[in-house]
């Protein structure tokens, strides 16, 4: 690992954190990873994980907005960089933050905020279905120091994930989906007794999302272990329906934004597919003027006899 990382370790588990770059690295449980890391890293934006951006997407990274086109994208250095400041870190818990000056990549709009992260680990009591997991419990929080007022800004979470399994989406009513960039094909997407189902490939580019209005706030990722049975990653966050959301798809501006969105890559990026969540948004000058947001991570392994129960258990359904 590089030099930079810190490791939680235990008997069947290891948590790899990278604290200068903002992120929980790695996850491995019975000597398999189960978060994508690319392998290639050069130091930039795409070291894999578990990270933290801001959005709207449409006004921090794209140049145009005519057309989806990733020679017009931009992930500026203040989003996601090694700018992360160390403030506490130990074998349960570690806490970092840092400040961050972002402009709109088409108009003279800015914010300066002040980002914190706190990862902590979390023992399970009840594991329902896993025979082994580990997780981690995330606190994040953004405020807004100054910027352009009416400029909206909200914290998005991305988790990037090797290809080869399904993301499940728990739902409250039917899902609504909608795309960003070219439609998901029909075979890539079932959904069914309030369960949203996609395919991660890494080889076959979408992104869609799903409106705050729909959500349990349960996902998983889950694909095939070694040695049978299923490396789930599951995550557990609380949707505010009731409030504003910022991030949109291009045609679909001024709408309510999503609160979860399912990314595929094709390749271009590492081949790797993301669970997505936002927050709801706050406005420069406008109101409260802070965010704060938790959510569960477990990374565990559950047996093909207990995956109905598990389904049951941790989806909702």
């Amino acid at each position: 690992m590089n030099q930079q990382s810190h490791l939680w370790q235990c008997a069947d588990s290891c948590i790899t954190l990278l604290p200068k770059h903002g992120r929980v690295w790695q996850v491995k449980i019975n000597d398999q990873d189960a978060f994508w890391q690319n392998p290639n890293w050069a130091g930039d934006w795409n070291a894999g994980g578990d990270r933290l951006w801001v959005s709207p997407e449409i006004d921090w990274n794209w140049k145009k907005i005519d057309r989806v086109d990733f020679q017009h994208y931009e992930v500026q250095t203040t989003m996601d960089g090694p700018n992360w400041q160390v403030v506490s870190l130990d074998d349960e818990r570690c806490c970092i933050a840092t400040q961050q000056k972002i402009k709109h990549q088409r108009t003279a709009n800015w914010i300066h905020i002040d980002q914190r992260r706190t990862f902590e680990r979390i023992k399970l009591d009840n594991l329902a279905g896993f025979d082994t997991a580990v997780a981690y419990q995330t606190v994040n929080s953004l405020q807004i120091l100054e910027g352009t007022p009416g400029q909206p800004v909200d914290m998005w979470s991305l988790l990037q994930i090797p290809g080869g399994g399904k993301i499940y989406i728990g739902l409250q009513r039917p899902a609504q989906m909608r795309d960003y960039f070219t439609p998901i094909p029909d075979e890539m997407h079932h959904e069914q007794e309030r369960l949203l189902t996609l395919q991660i490939t890494g080889k076959k580019q979408y992104k869609v999302g799903i409106s705050p209005d729909c959500l349990s706030g349960a996902m998983a990722y889950v694909r095939p272990s070694v040695g049978g049975g299923k490396l789930v990653v599951y995550r557990k966050f609380t949707p505010q329906f009731w409030r504003p959301y910022c991030d949109a798809p291009f045609t679909d501006q001024g709408t309510k934004g999503d609160a979860i969105q399912v990314y595929n890559d094709d390749g271009s990026f590492g081949g790797f597919g993301e669970m997505e969540y936002h927050t709801s948004s706050i406005v420069v000058g406008k109101n409260e003027q802070t965010l704060e947001d938790r959510c569960l991570t477990i990374v565990g392994h559950v047996p093909d006899a207990h995956w109905q129960d598990w389904k049951h258990h941790w989806l909702g359904l």
